[in-house]
Parts: structure tokens; sequence; C-alpha cells
């Protein structure tokens, strides 16, 4: 035999002794091994001492290795099963914390769902727009998704701000305006001012001839035909010759022709302050603008702020503003149509 095959044959012989001895120091193993060495070791003790029979010193190991072999097993198992509570025991922790985390954020839908139902905005409306919330994925580019977190934000800034009472908008709103249009289902009363409406001497450029001017006239006409809402405007002239202007004679013509009754009021006429530029929808949203003059005459000034009131005891002033203007304009809703 070679030298590398002798110790091929040590090596191997290394390998079962240290299986056998990993397969004495299993539980079982272990217990059933030292339970014989206690027997064995006590059947040997009274033999010596000869005062027992073969059969009571036979009993006797049988009993002392049983129960040395039971107890070793038994603690070796209570070990196994104390490192499998630790184990269970962060599993558990673990898991109840998930299902915690999973009833609250449960109890907030459950919590939001409940409020959907209780306001008085349609729930389709606000499934909806949770259901396209939704469709937002993170495989959208980072801007869409940064705009459309925007967006929504701006319209939660806007129900806390109507909660509030007033609404506030930089520069020249768009949407408010058509969209109350849209959904007003009484009245609308309005004031135009020339210096506001009208770009320079004349009503021929400005808001009215602007698309935003032809859309909220064409949501006014909706309103009128679809809803029966009454509609009136005064306009302010600050100017007499703008009552003879080409371009405003035709605009009120426009205004007749889908149903809103017009008045119109001078400086002359006006014997107290010059109103402001509002309308008020359903006598409890009043929409108002705020301009900046550019210094120059031939140019329509800047809408530099946009505010909604409601509810408030500004909307009733406002409401006793355009009655009392009303009552002193002078009705061009009964002229005759030109051309």
């Amino acid at each position: 035999m070679t030298l590398a095959q002798a110790k091929k044959r040590s090596d191997l012989e290394h390998s079962r002794a240290a299986d056998l001895l990993e397969r004495l120091m299993r539980p079982r193993t272990k217990a059933l091994f030292l339970g014989l060495i206690a027997g064995g070791a006590a059947f040997g003790i009274t033999a010596a001492f000869g005062k027992t029979s073969a059969v009571e010193q036979a009993i006797l190991a049988l009993l002392l290795g049983t129960a040395i072999g039971g107890l070793t097993l038994f603690g070796e198992l209570y070990e196994r099963l104390d490192q499998q509570d630790e184990v269970l025991d962060g599993s558990y922790r673990s898991l109840k914390e998930d299902m915690r985390t999973q009833i609250k954020s449960l109890s907030q839908a459950t919590q939001l769902f409940a409020a959907v139902q209780a306001c008085a905005i349609k729930d389709s409306a606000v499934i909806a727009m949770l259901n396209q919330v939704a469709e937002v994925t993170a495989e959208m580019p980072m801007l869409v998704r940064d705009f459309a977190e925007a967006e929504i934000n701006n319209i939660g800034r806007t129900l806390k701000e109507l909660n509030d009472g007033t609404c506030f908008y930089d520069g020249e709103d768009r949407d408010w305006l058509l969209d109350l249009s849209a959904t007003v289902n009484e009245t609308i009363d309005a004031t135009s001012l020339a210096t506001v409406d009208a770009a320079g001497a004349s009503f021929d450029s400005g808001f009215w001839s602007s698309d935003l001017g032809h859309r909220y006239i064409e949501r006014q006409r909706i309103a009128i035909a679809e809803r029966n809402v009454a509609i009136r405007r005064i306009f302010y002239l600050d100017r007499e010759e703008l009552n003879d202007d080409a371009a405003f004679l035709e605009l009120l013509d426009r205004m007749s022709e889908v149903g809103i009754r017009v008045a119109v009021l001078t400086s002359k006429i006006v014997h107290r302050s010059v109103p402001d530029d509002f309308v008020l929808f359903d006598s409890v949203v009043s929409y108002e603008v705020t301009p900046h003059s550019l210094g120059d005459s031939q140019r329509a000034p800047v809408i530099t702020r946009t505010e909604l009131h409601v509810g408030t005891d500004w909307v009733s002033k406002r409401r006793t503003d355009f009655d009392r203007c009303w009552t002193e304009a002078e009705d061009k809703s009964l002229r005759p149509i030109s051309g």
C-alpha cells in the first residue's frame, strides 16, 4: 500500500468516525447512547456488590438507562424547542406588525370610503378620480408623475379653500369661470367694466373677442336653453362714446340673442361708487378679478388675481351692490337688434 493510499484510507476512517460521533450527538441517538452507558454502569455496580440477583440487576440497569436516556432526550428536545420558540416568536412579532399595518390601512380606507359616501359630492365622481389616480404607475416618466401629483394638490387646495369660504388664483382663471357657468342652476348676475373687458377705445378687442369670452357666452347660452337659468349683465362704460361703439352694440346683440338681459351704466348715471367687476352664481358664489393697468390706454389691463367667495357676508354685499346698480342702469334688452 502506498503512502497516498494509506492517507486516503486514514481520512476515510476519520470521516466515518466523525459521522458516527455526529449521529451519536443527535437527540434521540445521544439519549440512547447515554442510556446504554448508564444502564451498563448500573449493571456493573450492582453486580460488583452482588447483593441482587441477575434479573434484578438487569431490570435496575434497564430502568436507570431508560431514565437517563429519557431525561437526556427531554433536555435536548426542550433546548431545541426553546430555540424554535425564539424563531417563531420573531416570526410572530413580524406577522403581528404586518397585520397591524394592514388593519391600520384597512381602517383608513374604510374611514375614507365612509367620508366619501357622507359628502355631498357624487360618489361616482370621487371614485372615478381615484381610479384615474391608481392608473399613475411607476413606469410613467417622473415629470408626468410629479405633474399629476401637483394637479391633485391643486384640487385638494381648492377644496380646502372652498370649505374655508374663499379661493384664490394668481392671474386670470379660465376653468372656474367656465365650470361655474356649466353648473349654475338658477341665476347669473354680473357686472362688466369697460376698463377691464375692452382693450383701447373699443370692444372690438379684449375679453369678449377672446377664446375664453366666446366660450363663456356659449356656456351661458346652454345654461339658459337647458336649465332655464336667468342671466343679467350690467356694463359700466367709463366713456360716453362707448355707448354707440359698433363692436359694443354687436356684443349686446350677441348676448340678447342667447337670452341674456343686458343693461348699461355710464358715468352720468352712477350716483355712488363705480361697481367692481364680479359675477354672482346662484347668489351663493361671487367670482371676482383684480385688474392691473399697464399704463397704456390702448391695452386692456392684466388680471393679476382671481377670487371665489362662497356663501359669506361678502356675497350678500355683492347681491346688494348688483341690485342697486340694476335699478340705476338702462335696460338694453328691449333695444332693436341691429342688422
